[in-house]
């Protein structure tokens, strides 16, 4: 009969399997610096630039920190973009970004992806939670991306219930600013909005940016131009409580007519039959513009719109187009209200009339215009341009 193993033989056992399944993240040497964490606290506490060794404090245009040869082995740096290449990318695209990303890693089994989650939030919370002079929680909430040509990340502020920092590290190809994929910072106005951008980082391998996620911290990664390389890169986010933030400036409504304009000739014609059309159902206002689209323009899902949504009849009548494709981006989407599943995509076709009839629970936007409308012909670069006359009308 055999024998029985010992309880203690069995514990070793076990924790050796755990340890074979784990490679241990060496950071680098700035964070055990008493005397580095101990500056860096009080300049970002003072909003004053700080920089020692590999570690740099800016506090324009709001706080952020660069770190970079971030993981101490190189070894371990290529291991871990080899386990993040092999996992599965979801395709990721609505009206604020394109890319690829991974499910949750926080339960991934991979050596250097569990070694590098146990050093992010375990020794680096500890010192950020230092830093900062806050209790960040254990919670673990990090993912992989790849942004490859044309994906894009427009602006926003990341703020989200429980969110307290950020952090991206890069694993990606020696890179240039021409590569596009830069994580750009924006200024504020008056009413706590983004208005321009005012920095841009470049991506660089095995780097760290980290920054608080406040109501002034607008960022975006511009759109890849790059056809030959992949932007891969770790982000996520430390919890804790949340900054408080102002009350969410609501823009003005766009003025509506009570009639419909008849002093555009190319579509007088069109919006008789149109007021002849809706006149059997209701007497409508309406607001319409002339739009042109061309490499960066998009529109966005606005909650001022979702929370007044009503019905309304979309009128939108494209021209100079016979050159436009629809993987150039410029067409609309419909979605409903806090669900990212497209219901219809109108695609602008030249000179051909598109007219949807929309309820209060379906929001619209013009998917971002990407670099492939601005590609060359021959030796030459063309930047191709969208018209069309935009109108809605409502009951």
């Amino acid at each position: 009969m055999a024998s029985k193993r010992p309880q203690g033989d069995k514990e070793r056992t076990e924790k050796k399997k755990k340890k074979n399944c784990e490679e241990t993240a060496e950071l680098c040497s700035v964070v055990d610096d008493e005397q580095a964490k101990r500056a860096v606290r009080e300049a970002w506490s003072q909003k004053t630039h700080y920089s020692h060794g590999d570690l740099e404090l800016d506090c324009h245009p709001f706080p952020h920190c660069i770190i970079r040869n971030f993981l101490d082995s190189e070894t371990f740096v290529e291991n871990l973009q080899t386990e993040l290449l092999g996992l599965n990318f979801n395709e990721k695209s609505n009206d604020l970004y394109k890319f690829k990303q991974s499910d949750d890693l926080k339960k991934r089994k991979e050596p250097h992806i569990t070694g590098l989650r146990a050093a992010l939030f375990g020794r680096f919370r500890s010192w950020l939670g230092e830093v900062l002079g806050v209790e960040l929680e254990p919670t673990v909430d990090i993912s992989c991306a790849r942004y490859e040509y044309t994906d894009v990340l427009l602006c926003h502020d990341d703020e989200l219930e429980g969110r307290r920092v950020a952090f991206i590290l890069y694993l990606v190809p020696p890179w240039q600013i021409s590569d596009g994929g830069t994580l750009d910072l924006y200024s504020i106005d008056s009413n706590f909005q983004p208005q321009s951008i005012v920095k841009s980082l470049i991506p660089s391998l095995n780097t760290l940016v980290l920054f608080e996620v406040s109501p002034v911290s607008f960022h975006q990664v511009s759109e890849v131009l790059t056809e030959d390389k992949c932007r891969l890169s770790l982000s996520g986010w430390f919890h804790g409580p949340s900054l408080e933030r102002p009350p969410r400036h609501i823009e003005a409504p766009v003025s509506r007519s009570p009639h419909l304009p008849r002093d555009v000739s190319l579509v007088k014609h069109a919006h008789r039959r149109v007021e002849s059309y809706l006149k059997q159902i209701f007497t409508p206002v309406c607001c319409g513009e002339l739009r042109r689209w061309s490499h960066g323009g998009y529109t966005l899902l606005h909650d001022a719109e979702a929370a007044q949504a009503e019905y309304a009849l979309d009128l939108v009548l494209p021209f100079s187009s016979a050159e436009w494709q629809s993987e150039f981006g410029g067409y609309t989407c419909y979605v409903a209200n806090e669900e990212d599943e497209e219901l219809l995509t109108v695609y602008p076709e030249n000179n051909s009339l598109a007219l949807v009839y929309r309820d209060k629970e379906t929001l619209k936007f013009v998917k971002h215009v990407n670099h492939r409308s601005s590609s060359d012909s021959g030796n030459s670069s063309t930047c191709r341009a969208l018209y069309d006359f935009s109108f809605v009308y409502y009951e």
